[in-house]
């Protein structure tokens, strides 16, 4: 493949940014009264879809069907939904009974919408917006962690002087962004902040472009000198060549990342149909983690435009970077949240919602937070355990077995 193409085809797939820069820093319609709710139920730009599991799995079916809605902030068919996808193709939901309509929107307010507007399921959103709802009003409950870490950070080209974010390295220099409400955005003033810089005094961001393209020429032009962006830009810019080196303060890798939250209403009343789909969604991460080539070669085959141009191989590196560098504390016996898929931790919750207010971070139109929430009265791990009553060992193999079936060169079967 040339490498323009390369380029088209890297910059066409959704990204983790792309998923969450509106959730990361666009709350503002959460914080004036009234105007949220007013708001359910109207958004134009939202698509459903109902999967019906087929394919592999094995164990006993559950003995009934419940429908389940979940409210995915990817925005549309994308292969980084491949935990879901091989949920579906390998029989998972349908093991657990659960018949799956997936409603894409974008970014976590959309979603806040959706379930305090009335909805019934659950959804799927950063820890910044649900923070800001809860403070808006609007009671939410985190039930289930899909990755530890915000997904963002700070980058140098690799040979760079500067090592690391700190005020003596930094002061003087010009931070790239992909965009103004980039989800980056709030990692990069949260790093200032704690190292005791001021914007506009002690240093510069400067607008990039959000593409591989833009950004390398950012970096190697000397436009920028360090650049704030998502784990999955860096994967674009490493599969075009151009190697970063990380300077990521390491705190901002420990703070909670998007979780599948409901309302307190849905918990009480609909618990159990809640627990098995999140039982899905831990089993179809087992899978993932034994064989990401084969959740690859899933996630091309049903959502194969997101992936034009990528190798399978190119796609399980995205999905590895996405979704298992943030949860291999479940899969490691030494961690004390081995085979706890899902569990949060609040202290974290509560250290992230500390550094943003003292941060001060908010979108141009939003309001930040300013007193600090109970988030034992927002992190619920009550549906863990259930969530991971199953047999890892079973899974992996399933996984193993199913090598790379799908040839994404191939017609769509």
């Amino acid at each position: 493949m040339n490498e323009s193409r390369l380029y088209d085809a890297l910059a066409r797939p959704l990204t983790r940014r792309d998923a969450l820069k509106r959730s990361a820093v666009g709350v503002a319609g959460l914080t004036v009264g009234g105007s949220l709710l007013a708001a359910c139920g109207s958004d134009s730009s939202s698509s459903s879809s109902s999967t019906t599991a087929s394919g592999g799995g094995s164990s006993t079916a559950a003995t009934s069907v419940s429908q389940l809605t979940e409210y995915n902030s990817f925005g549309g068919d994308t292969f980084a939904n491949a935990i879901s996808y091989l949920a579906v193709d390998q029989g998972i939901f349908a093991e657990e009974g659960i018949d799956l309509k997936t409603d894409w929107i974008e970014g976590t307010v959309k979603a806040v919408q959706s379930m305090v507007g009335g909805g019934s399921g659950l959804a799927w959103g950063d820890p910044f917006g649900q923070l800001t709802a809860v403070a808006a009003g609007f009671p939410l409950k985190s039930v289930f962690q899909t990755w530890v870490g915000g997904g963002y950070g700070q980058w140098v080209l690799k040979g760079s002087p500067i090592t690391a974010f700190t005020a003596a390295q930094i002061r003087g220099k010009k931070v790239g962004i992909t965009e103004p409400d980039g989800g980056e955005v709030p990692f990069i003033k949260i790093a200032a902040t704690k190292a005791g810089l001021k914007e506009g005094t002690d240093y510069e961001i400067v607008v990039t472009g959000s593409s591989p393209p833009e950004i390398a020429d950012a970096l190697e032009s000397g436009r920028i000198d360090v650049m704030g962006m998502s784990v999955l830009d860096v994967e674009n810019l490493r599969n075009v060549g151009v190697e970063t080196t990380e300077i990521t303060p390491s705190y901002l890798n420990d703070f909670p990342g998007h979780s599948y939250f409901t309302t307190p209403e849905q918990v009480e009343e609909n618990e159990d149909v809640l627990q098995r789909f999140l039982r899905a969604r831990a089993k179809g991460l087992v899978w993932l983690h034994a064989n990401p080539l084969g959740a690859a070669a899933i996630g091309i085959k049903y959502a194969p435009a997101s992936a034009e141009g990528l190798s399978t191989k190119e796609v399980a590196g995205f999905l590895e970077r996405l979704w298992l560098e943030g949860n291999e504390m479940y899969f490691e016996k030494s961690n004390s949240a081995y085979h706890q898929i899902g569990l949060q931790s609040p202290e974290r919750w509560d250290e992230y919602q500390k550094v943003l207010i003292e941060a001060n971070v908010a979108s141009e139109s939003g309001t930040p937070l300013k007193e600090p929430l109970d988030v034992n009265e927002i992190v619920d791990n009550s549906m863990v355990a259930f969530a991971n009553e199953f047999d890892y060992a079973e899974i992996e193999k399933e996984a193993k077995a199913y090598g790379t079936k799908y040839d994404p060169k191939k017609k769509k079967d």
